[in-house]
This record gives structure tokens, sequence and C-alpha cells, in this order.
């Protein structure tokens, strides 16, 4: 997980790095951490189903 907060950290607009450290986050049951992650995402030009394809 280190790695992928890394990631996310230097690149926050690299989607992938996001919703795949928000995932980790929710099999850790973090559901916080997860929702502050994707809430920016829902925000952006990317449409909710481009977030979920990924």
């Amino acid at each position: 997980m280190a790695l992928w907060q890394e990631i996310a950290e230097r690149l926050p607009d690299y989607v992938f790095a996001r919703v795949t450290l928000a995932r980790l986050y929710l099999i850790n049951k973090e559901t916080d951490a997860a929702e502050t992650l994707l809430k920016p995402l829902l925000k952006s030009r990317f449409t909710r189903q481009d977030i979920l394809a990924q």
C-alpha cells in the first residue's frame, strides 16, 4: 500500500493510483480514507462511470 500512497501523493491527478489506493483502503475497512481520495474525482472532468470502470 505504501507504494500506491507515494504515487498518489506525487501524482494527485493520476486517477488509477487514487482508485487503486481507495480500493486498498476499502479492503482494510478504512472507508473515510477511501472517500477522501475519491471525492475530488467526482468533481473533476471524469464521469462517475469513468472512475468506476477503472
